[in-house]
């Protein structure tokens, strides 16, 4: 009787603690971007690769993991790749089942993690190999494993236009996550996500697996890669996450700034209705209800919050923090993921006379970049205040290219023709240079963007020695971001021919009647390229120091440089561009720019110290005191900071009065020339 009893018991206990078991399993939920540790291209250590000949439903052979981790609540220490887009922690499977379906199945694959299961294969093509690779960064309590398809191609498919890149990463921690980098494809990808134990009778699925689309996500950005975070437990019911503001960088003094953003489901419930609160910089917090929602599991909303802030505080940052309450009336069971902040700076909202800078992306063996040289003349037309001038760099290279335009164009293009307009990085770009059918509404919203200063160049040019005085001044009249501010001076010659293929021009249009290029040639011999940079007066990402760290309206900032013409290059040719930009990580935005004429319309010789100005700074006059010949006469010619003369006055004796009259305060250039001697000075009008 009483082993009958301990026995019942006993079964009864098994039969709980099974039951309890197999409650706990995994779920997960959607978000986008994975951390900037993260990367996915070139990594790792290849498991599995069509080098040196294609792989198709193979599985390789047993990998370790680097750290103790639990599958299902048990202890696994190695698992086997599928080319077919998985993992399985099965020591004893050996067959690469291409044909998902969905989980769970005791039919197999088991014990495994489906980054995206389907019939896949590793081929080659042009050189690229596919390939499945495993690393592992990060330091020890908090290491990331990483399992990665990189462009493999879906069964049967066209290797050139049909690919995938995505990975499993296994954290330390515990659980893990699938992130899918990209994929081009002529038709949809279907397959499964999700992860199923051990005896097949147990798996948590993506929401429209085993017919899960890969979208079509290319170029890849990594805000872009969606990301499936798995989790080992219990999914809450009531979990809203603020995943992101969208916010201006800079708001006006006094204006009205909408809080905007988008918030993930992360629970099991639809929220139909919520709180959405903020606070700026710790402050009052701000609530408004919303209702008649319905955004169920995984599910995101674009919310805009019905009171907006009004900016105040000018030349400091201003931190947004919002977060949801109140889901359904139910507090929110996960707090860790509920605030997401945004940092605002504040200015005056004053801006100074904007120009434009196109840094164009083009070389000589490139057959399309004739296309850009149009989109370009084109656009100088168009648009006076536009400067632009070409990096002879980007795709290959030619006997224009300088190192400093390589270095550029490793950071900001991704091929040529393209273009970085002001050097800024747009909403859904992965690289600052853009193609060139986008280039005129970037040009535009560049034009309608504010500009916190001005900036002015001037040079002159000695004749004798080929030496460039050049003179760059920057005016803030605003509170710019804080950053790197940095003075950059390119020196332009346009219209420059040459003979061999360093700059006979490649021409893909040779054979289109409808092209300005039809039946030029390909290559196009003796091809006129122009706004060609030649060299650069400062370091290839400018010159730091100039300016001061926190400048504002009122701070004015003069730079000169020298530099010597080469006897080769025409100096009627020759135009400098000057630029206030910033240069940090990923941050190169320029501020403003000018650009002089050609030196020719400038042409002086150096400062004579019988010359002499006076008062200066000057007020309504100034005396010139000049030693011109006595019998001969001398020209006096006044020309503004952007080169351009705004006066002249015949000198008969040494001594002259020169009135300001109608011109603005500003700096200001005298060029004295008498027979083929010549002087200049610089004069400041208050």
């Amino acid at each position: 009787m009483r082993k009958t009893l301990y026995t019942t018991l006993a079964t009864l206990l098994l039969s709980l603690f099974a039951s309890v078991a197999f409650s706990q399993s995994y779920y997960y939920q959607l978000t986008y971007g994975p951390e900037p540790a993260y990367y996915w291209a070139t990594a790792g250590t290849t498991i599995l690769s069509s080098n040196p000949s294609n792989q198709n439903d193979v599985l390789s052979a047993s990998q370790s993991l680097p750290f103790a981790w639990n599958f299902y609540g048990a202890p696994v220490s190695s698992y086997k790749v599928s080319d077919n887009g998985y993992i399985t922690f099965d020591g004893a499977a050996s067959i690469s089942y291409p044909n998902n379906t969905a989980i769970p199945n005791v039919g197999g694959p088991n014990a495994a993690i489906y980054a995206f299961w389907d019939d896949i294969e590793l081929v080659s093509y042009s050189g690229v190999h596919d390939r499945i690779a495993t690393w592992t960064y990060g330091t020890t309590p908090n290491r990331v494993h990483v399992i990665q398809w990189n462009s493999v191609t879906p069964f049967g498919t066209a290797p050139a236009s049909n690919y995938m890149s995505f990975a499993i990463r296994i954290f330390e921690q515990g659980d893990f996550d699938i992130v899918h980098n990209l994929a081009k494809s002529n038709g949809g990808l279907t397959g499964t996500i999700g992860v199923e134990n051990a005896a097949g009778n147990d798996a948590t699925m993506e929401v429209s697996s085993p017919f899960h689309n890969f979208p079509t996500i290319f170029p890849v950005l990594q805000e872009d890669m969606r990301v499936y975070k798995f989790y080992y437990g219990t999914a809450p019911a009531w979990d809203l996450s603020g995943e992101a503001l969208d916010l201006p960088a800079i708001a006006d003094t006094g204006s009205a700034v909408t809080i905007a953003g988008t918030v993930l489901n992360y629970g099991t419930q639809t929220v139909t209705s919520m709180n959405l609160n903020y606070t700026v910089d710790g402050g009052s917090v701000m609530t408004a209800n919303v209702s008649g929602l319905s955004i169920p599991t995984n599910g995101s909303y674009n919310f805009s919050h019905s009171i907006p802030w009004t900016a105040t505080g000018p030349n400091a940052y201003h931190t947004v923090t919002f977060w949801a309450s109140n889901l359904n009336g139910n507090p929110d069971q996960v707090n860790g993921n509920d605030t997401v902040s945004q940092d605002i700076w504040v200015n005056l909202g004053n801006t100074a006379f904007r120009r434009v800078l196109l840094e164009e992306f083009s070389t000589a063996p490139c057959g399309w970049c004739p296309r850009g040289h149009l989109y370009v003349d084109s656009f100088l037309t168009k648009y006076p205040d536009l400067i632009s001038f070409a990096h002879h760099s980007g795709y290959l290279s030619d006997d224009m290219t300088i190192p400093e335009s390589v270095t550029i164009a490793d950071e900001f293009a991704f091929g040529a023709p393209t273009g970085a307009v002001d050097r800024v990085l747009w909403p859904g770009e992965l690289y600052v240079g853009l193609s060139t059918s986008d280039w005129e509404q970037a040009i535009l919203d560049r034009f309608a963007t504010r500009a916190a200063a001005s900036v002015s160049v001037s040079h002159f040019w000695d004749s004798n020695t080929r030496d460039l005085d050049i003179e760059v001044n920057i005016g803030f009249v605003d509170y710019p971001l804080p950053g790197d501010l940095r003075i950059s001076v390119f020196i332009i010659e346009d219209h420059v021919t040459g003979t061999g293929a360093g700059y006979d021009q490649v021409n893909y249009y040779n054979a289109d009647p409808t092209s300005p290029y039809y039946n030029l040639g390909d290559p196009i011999v003796g091809y006129d390229h122009r706004h060609v940079i030649r060299d650069m007066a400062t370091l290839t990402w400018g010159e730091a120091g100039v300016v001061a760290t926190n400048p504002g309206p009122g701070n004015n900032y003069t730079r000169n440089y020298i530099w010597n013409v080469p006897a080769s290059y025409k100096e009627d040719d020759i135009t400098v561009v000057a630029s206030l930009g910033y240069a940090e990580t990923d941050f190169y935005e320029v501020i403003n720019a000018a650009q002089t004429d050609i030196i020719t319309h400038r042409v002086a010789g150096p400062s004579c110290p019988e010359l002499s100005l006076y008062p200066n700074p000057a007020r309504d006059h100034f005396m010139l005191e000049s030693p011109v010949s006595a019998g001969k006469v001398a020209m006096a010619t006044l020309f503004n900071a952007a080169g351009k003369v705004v006066r002249t006055q015949v000198i008969h004796s040494p001594s002259t009065r020169f009135e300001k009259g109608e011109l603005p305060a500003g700096i200001y250039f005298l060029q004295v020339v008498e027979g083929d001697r010549s002087w200049r000075e610089k004069v400041v009008f208050e």
